[in-house]
């Protein structure tokens, strides 16, 4: 009798084991081209068809590439993680919400603040931080939108300092010094064949010089730029690889490469 209790117990523990790691093997597998595929893990059914995953792994063939976590903490603060395919910390961002306001902070893995996002009612603001480095604080940048359709973007050193700021609306930026005087403005417009122009002019509205972006067959991006009495400056072209990292190489009037510069980071999202 009492070893068929031991049994049932031992019975009982490892039904209870494998109803665990059942809950936790609870996944999506989703398939994109080139390889590409995420695989997201829930703790329940209802979980998943809320689409409230703990953890998801990026993959490129059958190689992990990266992972992100997600975890409620006691505040109601929900932490997310980014690790490279070694496990390593890459960054993690902090959400909440309170008063009707939600706001996001992104950290990199030295704990140094990079971005915030906060909406509130009708008004989003986002700050961006810099720093040198030794991980100083050397300034930020705060962009700001409402309802009106106009952006602003505030710059300010390290101690607090207005440095000057634009206003952006309707194809026109207007940038301005802290006093609130024009420094200079820049029109925009697309043309129906997808060829985008932009023109800086100073304060007094005279042309300073423009620059023209057009789309070119290969899907390259070239971008040229010229003075007010049309003589070009130089040019580039951009390039997305097929792992959506962008290159882009920069010329003189004269067709001379005057440097390479690689992103390793996608060139769009």
């Amino acid at each position: 009798m009492k070893r068929t209790r031991i049994i049932a117990v031992i019975l009982l523990a490892m039904s209870l084991m494998i109803s665990h790691a059942a809950a936790e093997e609870i996944t999506q597998t989703q398939s994109y081209g080139d390889g590409y595929s995420e695989i997201s893990y829930y703790t329940t059914l209802d979980d998943k068809q809320e689409g409230n995953a703990f953890k998801v792994e990026y993959f490129k063939g059958d190689a992990l590439q990266s992972t992100r976590t997600f975890e409620s903490v006691e505040d109601g603060t929900l932490r997310t993680e980014e690790r490279d395919s070694a496990g390593e910390l890459l960054s993690y961002s902090l959400y909440k919400v309170e008063d009707g306001t939600e706001t996001t902070r992104q950290y990199d893995a030295k704990d140094l603040l990079l971005t915030e996002s906060i909406f509130a009612g009708k008004t989003t603001t986002y700050i961006f931080y810099d720093y040198d480095e030794e991980g100083k604080t050397t300034g930020k940048r705060v962009v700001t939108s409402s309802n009106e359709d106009v952006i602003r973007f505030d710059d300010i050193d390290a101690d607090g300092n207005l440095l000057g700021y634009t206003l952006e609306a309707n194809g026109r930026k207007d940038v301005y010094m802290p006093d609130g005087k024009l420094v200079e403005f820049f029109l925009y417009q697309s043309m129906e064949d997808e060829t985008y122009v932009e023109k800086q002019f100073d304060s007094r509205g005279e042309l300073i010089k423009y620059n023209v972006r057009q789309y070119l067959d290969d899907g390259s991006i070239r971008a040229e730029d010229f003075d007010a009495a049309d003589t070009l400056l130089g040019y580039s072209v951009m390039t997305v690889d097929d792992d959506n990292s962008s290159v882009t190489k920069y010329f003189d009037a004269q067709g001379e490469l005057l440097k390479t510069q690689g992103s390793g980071e996608p060139a769009y999202d």
